[in-house]
């Protein structure tokens, strides 16, 4: 899973890794940007997934690990992020695998 998936650089190079990758922006023109971006790659949407909200949005998260069989994500990545939550503990709840 990857927390702001911005321009979708890590995102992508993930999808090569895992046979699932979920991204999570709050800004919905990223999300929007890079749905287009994978879209004009070829690459499958149940591949990759993007996901307009917060870290802190415990519903969100709810709904994402339940998409995943109820298991938690094997990897969590996110660069330069969290700590502009205003919350570090809320967002090491939500990320701990």
């Amino acid at each position: 899973m990857l927390f702001r998936s911005g321009q979708g650089l890590p995102l992508l190079i993930s999808s090569d890794i895992f046979s699932k990758s979920v991204g999570i922006d709050i800004n919905p023109l990223l999300v929007k940007a890079f749905d287009s971006l994978r879209k004009k790659l070829g690459i499958d949407g149940n591949k990759i997934s993007t996901n307009q909200g917060s870290i802190l949005d415990k519903q969100l998260i709810a709904e994402l690990i339940k998409k995943n069989n109820y298991q938690k994500y094997k990897v969590v990545y996110s660069w330069g992020v969290l700590h502009h939550t205003g919350s570090m503990m809320g967002t090491q709840d939500a990320t701990s695998c």
